[in-house]
């Protein structure tokens, strides 16, 4: 077994891990709702496809005990192949399950970075003597600064795309957790 192999093996459990957790949202990384799909594209992987590639599993994981944490029992009556096989697929599962568990605790450590540089930023603007009222009823935004002479305002439509942007910003980013008022604030710095 050369290197290539040993490559392209943890390249293919990186990529996976990555699209899962590229295409999860915050709270589905937090309550670890993605495994079952990690479950179903390993499971559809050549490398638990093709008997050659379960020796390549074998040769490279990280975790190859893994069959006896799953609580699958080996299904012994078809053979050596398909031991190989349901070994070959809990090893490789674990490996990208294991990563997936880096991706997510990295993620979630950058999302409290930002949410502490946005904050930071929001309350910048805040001590430099700006302004936001957001009026649920009238559907306006008024951010204004009369120290530098700002002034924003936002009704109707406008107030809309603006609110839908930074709540679904808000959600998607940082799941929620941080205030409207303060993504806008934060943001004026690019406005």
């Amino acid at each position: 077994m050369g290197t290539n192999e040993y490559k392209e093996y943890w390249e293919t459990v990186e990529s996976i891990a990555k699209d899962i957790v590229d295409s999860s949202t915050f709270a589905e990384l937090e309550n670890h709702d993605c495994h079952g799909r990690a479950w179903e594209t390993v499971d559809g992987s050549e490398y638990v496809s093709y008997y050659y590639k379960n020796i390549v599993v074998l040769e490279y994981t990280d975790n190859e005990d893994a069959f006896n944490s799953t609580g699958m029992g080996l299904d012994t009556s078809k053979g050596w192949r398909s031991i190989l096989t349901q070994v070959a697929f809990c090893a490789m599962l674990q490996d990208v399950q294991d990563k997936i568990e880096r991706l997510i605790s990295e993620r979630i450590e950058k999302k409290e970075e930002m949410i502490e540089q946005y904050t930071d930023r929001a309350n910048a603007e805040r001590e430099s003597g700006t302004e936001i009222e957001i009026d649920m009823l009238l559907e306006s935004i008024s951010i204004c600064n009369e120290k530098s002479g700002m002034e924003y305002f936002f009704q109707n439509d406008q107030y809309n795309e603006l609110i839908k942007r930074y709540e679904d910003s808000n959600v998607e980013v940082f799941n929620g957790e941080m205030d409207v008022e303060d993504l806008i604030l934060a943001d004026l710095v690019n406005w």
